[in-house]
């Protein structure tokens, strides 16, 4: 967990060659720029929290096909900074945070962010 640290800078490509990570947790930081297409080797995630930080750009696609068979907890600054299709919830830099997939099938992954 290193959220809260006052991280700056670009998200590590090199983040990408820990492939047998679980957990990956950088939220409320100041990292800048995109979510690299190296984050698509981390297909073991079940929890990605880059929100509350100032990252910009489209989630490449193909980090979203990777996510989009084992939904982990993904949740980033979709509704002010970056496109994230695949974001299990999408906050506000105002602190907000909603499930993309309430009131759809896939209801019951929202309880999943704690």
């Amino acid at each position: 967990d290193l959220s809260n640290n006052q991280l700056s800078g670009t998200l590590p490509l090199e983040l990408g060659k820990l492939i047998f990570l679980r957990s990956l947790s950088l939220h409320t930081n100041r990292l800048t720029g995109a979510i690299p297409f190296s984050f698509s080797a981390l297909g073991r995630l079940n929890t990605l929290r880059l929100e509350s930080n100032s990252l910009t750009g489209t989630v490449p696609e193909a980090v979203c096909a990777v996510y989009s068979n084992s939904y982990p907890v993904f949740v980033t600054d979709c509704i002010d900074e970056v496109e994230c299709p695949c974001c299990l919830f999408c906050c506000s830099d105002g602190g907000g945070c909603s499930c993309q997939f309430a009131n759809t099938d896939l209801d019951f992954l929202c309880s999943e962010y704690t």
